[in-house]
């Protein structure tokens, strides 16, 4: 049993009681409506409460992270003019060298000197450093070289990869066509020649 199941079961419980012992003033029957429905309104409120706490982990969670990088970047965040110079100098596919300024469960964040976070989430980075845990994630200071998969804009953040970049379609590569007819055709570029 885990801690949400222990409090909607704590809260029912006594939601339950209280109306049992409120209901038992107009007899059993009343004492067993009342601890229905008293049981019924704990879990509702139960509910609730786990709902605001959820939504506010969602609303709190990046802000507790951009309070954590204030000190090496500022107010990133607030910064959109620069924003727009850094994706244009920052193109997906570049090959980026930065240090490592924060470690977290779901990855680490890059200072690769443009003034804005780079983030290396878990799923990108080398099947050589995942462990168990973030033991295998690099160390704060540590300097990483990747490659820039794409911008967060929503977020102002550089997003990374360690992993290679996949095969280009005009690399001699398979490629699926699907003409107007519905069949499918598989066209290589070295079947072309």
């Amino acid at each position: 049993m885990n801690i949400f199941e222990l409090w909607m079961l704590v809260v029912g419980l006594c939601g339950g009681v209280s109306g049992a012992v409120t209901g038992s003033k107009l007899g059993v029957v009343g004492a067993i409506f009342g601890g229905l429905t008293g049981s019924l309104v704990g879990l509702a409120f139960a509910g609730l409460v786990l709902a605001v706490l959820f939504v506010g982990f969602q609303c709190l969670g990046p802000l507790v992270e951009r309070s954590l990088l204030r000190p090496i970047f500022g107010a990133y965040w607030r910064r959109r003019d620069l924003w727009d110079s850094v994706v244009d100098r920052f193109e997906p596919g570049a090959r980026v060298r930065g240090e490592v300024v924060l470690r977290r469960p779901w990855g680490v964040v890059i200072d690769v000197g443009c003034g804005f976070p780079a983030v290396l989430k878990r799923n990108d980075m080398a099947e050589s450093r995942l462990g168990r845990g973030m033991e295998g994630y690099p160390a704060l200071g540590e300097t990483v070289e990747a490659r820039i998969l794409e911008h967060a804009s929503r977020w102002n953040e550089i997003v990374l990869s360690e992993l290679p970049p996949p095969p280009s379609v005009f690399a001699g590569e398979a490629q699926v066509v699907v003409t107007a007819r519905s069949d499918v055709r598989v066209r290589s570029r070295a079947n072309e020649r």
